[in-house]
Formats: structure tokens, C-alpha cells, sequence
């Protein structure tokens, strides 16, 4: 299986290196300052009381992807009917079980031709013991016309169950294009290991 973008591969090695032997990270271990080349391709979601999945935060290239500003939006509404059942399995399965997904997407527009991204999917725990949010990413894979208010409707052509599976340390400062075989546990430290989180715009304080 084969990962394709460098933000794809930056927040699955921070992903792995933050969690330690958690099963996933505390939301407050999360530092936005170890991923600024990121962050407008990051987002976070939330499923709330009434079972809804929710943008609590995005990055702006999210946001011109989606066409508006998300936050508080259902992520459910973005996608193609036909791919709605799948999605909200996807969701459910990650934060019951705490594995990592990989989604390809196709991006579908009116007006402009129709663009591939990858999505990445992990668990977030928002207390020690709920496991009810997800930090991801999207980000584009084959040029985009315009970046800017696509309003794209989102496919998912394939899901990936990662399970375990991530690079070790070296092998992605090795890398020399910009993709990588996801084969082996990460076992070397990401940076500094981060003890508060500094919140990306928006979001209630909890």
C-alpha cells in the first residue's frame, strides 16, 4: 500500500511517535507547532451526543476544497450519497477499534475537472478513556485547477485499514520522491515529545 503525500506521511509518523504505546493520543498531547507546513491540510473531527460527526477545526486549504468555512458541518455531508453508509462505518470502526484509515478520494466539481486526494484518518481520545474525535488530513494528489471555493463533492475510491503498519523514522528521511511503502512499526522519536496542545483556530476550550 502506498502513501503518496508528504503531509500524509508527516502526521502518521507524529501520529505514531505521540501516541507512544497508547492505542491513540490524548488530544491535549497534540502541538500544532510540530506540524505548521500542515496544518491547512489538517482538520479535526468530533462525533457529538447525537451521533453526528462534526469539523471541529480545518485548515484552510480544507476549507477551499470544501468550498466554505467547516467548522460545526457535518463531514457526512460533503460526500456522494452512495459513499455515506461507508464513511460513517469508516468512522465509527476507527474510533471503536482506534486503527488508522487511508481513504483515496475523488474530488467531484461542476466546474471544474475532477481532482484526487488523500485522506488520512486517526483516532483521537478527547479524555483517557473516550476515544471520540479524529485528527486527519486531505491533500491533493494530481494538480488542481483552482484551489480556491471548489465546493468539490467527495468519493472515496478506496479505503485502507492501517492497522499497525507505519514507516520507521529513517526510512522516511531517506525518502527521495514523495511516496513510501507503509511496512514496518516507527521506532525512532518524532521531536520533542509535546505535554500541551496549542489549539488551531476555533474550537470550544474542553
Amino acid at each position: 500500500m502506498k502513501i503518496r503525500h508528504k503531509t500524509t506521511q508527516t502526521l502518521l509518523r507524529y501520529f505514531t511517535w505521540v501516541r507512544g504505546r497508547d492505542t491513540a493520543p490524548l488530544r491535549s498531547a497534540i502541538d500544532p507547532s510540530q506540524l505548521k507546513t500542515e496544518l491547512p491540510d489538517i482538520f479535526i473531527l468530533e462525533k457529538g451526543m447525537d451521533g453526528h460527526v462534526r469539523f471541529r477545526l480545518a485548515g484552510t486549504r480544507v476549507c477551499q476544497v470544501l468550498g466554505q468555512e467547516v467548522r460545526g458541518e457535518e463531514f457526512l455531508r460533503f460526500w456522494r450519497t452512495r459513499d455515506l453508509h461507508k464513511m460513517k462505518l469508516s468512522f465509527d470502526t476507527i474510533l471503536a477499534t482506534r486503527v488508522p484509515m487511508l481513504v483515496d478520494v475523488r474530488g467531484i466539481s461542476d466546474q471544474v475537472s475532477a481532482a484526487d486526494y488523500e485522506m488520512l484518518l486517526l483516532p483521537l481520545r478527547s479524555t483517557p478513556s473516550v476515544c471520540d474525535r479524529i485528527i486527519g488530513s486531505l491533500s491533493a494528489v494530481s494538480a488542481v485547477r483552482s484551489p480556491y471555493s471548489l465546493g468539490r463533492r467527495l468519493e472515496a475510491t478506496a479505503i485502507t485499514i492501517l492497522h499497525d503498519a507505519v514507516p520507521e523514522a529513517e526510512e522516511l528521511d531517506d525518502l527521495e520522491d514523495d511516496s513510501f511503502y507503509i511496512d514496518k512499526p516507527m521506532t525512532r522519536p518524532f521531536g520533542h515529545r509535546p505535554t500541551h496542545l496549542r489549539l488551531l483556530q476555533g474550537g470550544r476550550q474542553d
